[in-house]
């Protein structure tokens, strides 16, 4: 199946797997060899700085000429990418220039004419921006309504499934109609969480709800093969040693034999503590790809320092663990081909 990609350096494949964080607002050397000499697969924006990390995003004018810059330094259509939920988790917002946006809960409660129009708002800017993949919508079910991750911050559409099924297909179209691509989140469910995976191990073993898993098995009934997210949540009830993001179990059998999903598997960002504290880079990764992940989102914002090397010890160790046989080619090309096939389906 994949003997055309038997000529491409298998450093380069491994790279496009690659959706990173960044420090600056400006094209520069660090973004250079990233889209350059490594050829990564994408990058993903911020508007604030963590620690040694500069923000990404100050203004429109800034973003617009920024996005340029990596796309025409880049061989292959890099994923541009996003946390756009709205409100409060909005990366571009009236801070820095751009149009205010309702959040998940608000939404939740529009008809579908208005919520067709504000989340139509919301991605025309993005595609504006020279945005093409954005995370969102969240499908997580309120289970808990103290959930420390979403609630805060209106995350959710409802406690209601019926209601977060409809908003979020509502959420897909809007997008979809101006040439965003969505990422559902965070399955299998983040809803019934007490604890925040960005940080620490998050069980969900005594307080998950079957029913958190309908809007995924029903969007996906109902065509939906874009991408989904994996979250950084244990179930030992599904898989007694390892979480969603780094489980063959919820990955593959789950995800995408039994509910059959067959579009781009992205990981929750794989520096959070709910893995970090507990996994080395080197276990993550591998569990990730093995376990049947396509893209590996490592924001490079969440430690105590800006790794400046770590597209590069990403790359070394994944190719490393390939030829050794820890982790099989067909692994790799697999996720190669399922990022082309969706690259391919952007406005170029």
């Amino acid at each position: 199946m994949f003997e055309s990609y038997a000529a491409i350096p298998l450093e380069e494949k491994i790279a496009q797997m690659l959706v990173v964080g960044f420090s600056g607002g400006e094209f520069n050397e660090e973004l250079r060899r990233y889209a350059q000499d490594y050829k990564v697969g994408g990058f993903i924006f911020f508007d604030i700085a963590f620690g040694e990390k500069a923000p990404n995003i100050t203004g429109p004018e800034q973003l617009k000429k920024l996005v340029s810059d990596i796309n025409y330094a880049s061989d292959i259509l890099p994923f541009i990418s996003i946390d756009q939920e709205g409100g409060f988790v909005a990366r571009l917002n009236t801070r820095n220039g751009f149009p205010a946006t309702p959040t998940h809960r608000a939404l939740g409660t529009l008809d579908d004419a208005n919520f067709g129009w504000e989340v139509g708002k919301l991605s025309t800017t993005l595609l504006g921006m020279g945005f093409n993949l954005n995370y969102a919508p969240v499908v997580d079910v309120l289970v808990n309504p103290d959930n420390p991750v979403l609630a805060p911050k209106e995350r959710t559409f409802s406690e209601d499934v019926d209601r977060v099924v409809s908003a979020a297909a509502l959420y897909i179209e809007a997008a979809a109609s101006v040439g965003i691509t969505s990422v559902l989140k965070h399955f299998p469910g983040h809803g019934s969480s007490q604890v925040d995976s960005h940080l620490g191990f998050t069980d969900i073993t005594d307080t998950y709800q079957d029913y958190e898993l309908v809007p995924f098995q029903t969007l996906i009934n109902e065509g939906f093969q874009g991408a989904v997210m994996i979250a950084h949540v244990f179930n030992r009830h599904v898989d007694p040693t390892y979480p969603a993001s780094l489980s063959s179990i919820f990955i593959t059998d789950l995800l995408k034999n039994t509910l059959g999903f067959e579009g781009l598997v992205i990981s929750d960002d794989l520096g959070m503590r709910a893995l970090a504290d507990h996994w080395t880079t080197e276990q993550i990764l591998v569990k990730a790809i093995n376990a049947g992940t396509h893209v590996l989102v490592y924001s490079n914002n969440l430690g105590d320092f800006y790794d400046v090397d770590y597209v590069r010890n990403a790359i070394a160790i994944i190719k490393r663990n390939v030829e050794s046989g820890v982790i099989p080619l067909a692994r790799i090309d697999e996720a190669y081909s399922m990022i082309l096939r969706v690259k391919e389906s952007m406005p170029q």
